[in-house]
């Protein structure tokens, strides 16, 4: 069983039971919730192992265009099906502004779920493995820059105006900030772009270094590899 996970909402447990045991024969975890707002915080939290969402229509909450509205307001940018005994004409046109990938009629059988699941989650299961891939990658470079950024910082302690040792330091965490941005890193991106910019005090002359800073630095060094 992989770590990748669709996600069920419907107010019919029996629907959501029937899902599960459908899926059971796939390599994917199956988390239900007869509650929208619950789902959509679910996602939110677990979004990088989400392929797939099977939304009811009808629902006591929201209905299923509400909840896709939800998750799209915070890029939550995932193959989304509808399951609904019904649809109109104007809610197809609907459904293809918010990029929901096919109406389900209800009821359905488990052949038509298991055709749903490898059609629509084969692309962004690839995305994830890609994004996963790169993640490692930028891992393994930031090793020998955080080892760099340490150097640089005893360098400073010993000589406080080297100007070629703050130019790199803040290359370097300029380089982590951006990449880690690309990656979605959002909490470390910022992080990063915090501390950037206290070197860039230095760089300017706003700030001089001296002990305490120094102590600053490597505490802000300290957090980073923490983050990392």
């Amino acid at each position: 069983m992989s770590n990748y996970k669709i996600v069920c909402v419907d107010d019919e447990i029996e629907i959501l039971d029937f899902i599960k045991l459908s899926m059971s024969t796939q390599p994917v975890s199956v988390v239900t919730f007869n509650n929208p707002l619950q789902a959509l915080d679910y996602i939110r939290a677990n979004q990088k192992e989400v392929v797939l969402v099977f939304s009811d229509f009808k629902m006591s909450e929201m209905d299923g265009f509400a909840f896709r509205e939800a998750m799209l307001a915070e890029n939550l940018y995932i193959p989304f099906l509808m399951l609904t005994g019904f649809y109109t004409k104007e809610m197809a046109t609907k459904s293809m502004s918010l990029n929901i990938s096919e109406f389900i009629d209800k009821p359905c059988s488990s052949d038509q779920l298991i055709k749903a699941f490898e059609k629509y989650s084969k692309d962004r299961i690839t995305q994830l493995e890609e994004e996963k891939t790169m993640v490692k990658d930028f891992l393994f470079e930031t090793t020998g820059m955080l080892e760099e950024i340490e150097s640089l910082i005893l360098q400073l302690e010993e000589n406080p105006k080297n100007e070629n040792a703050l130019n790199t330091y803040f290359r370097l965490l300029h380089t982590i900030k951006g990449t880690a941005s690309c990656l979605g890193l959002a909490d470390l991106a910022h992080f990063a772009h915090s501390y950037e910019d206290l070197i860039n005090k230095d760089k300017s002359g706003d700030i001089k270094i001296h002990a305490k800073i120094i102590d600053v630095l490597l505490k802000g060094l300290d957090y980073l590899k923490t983050m990392y």
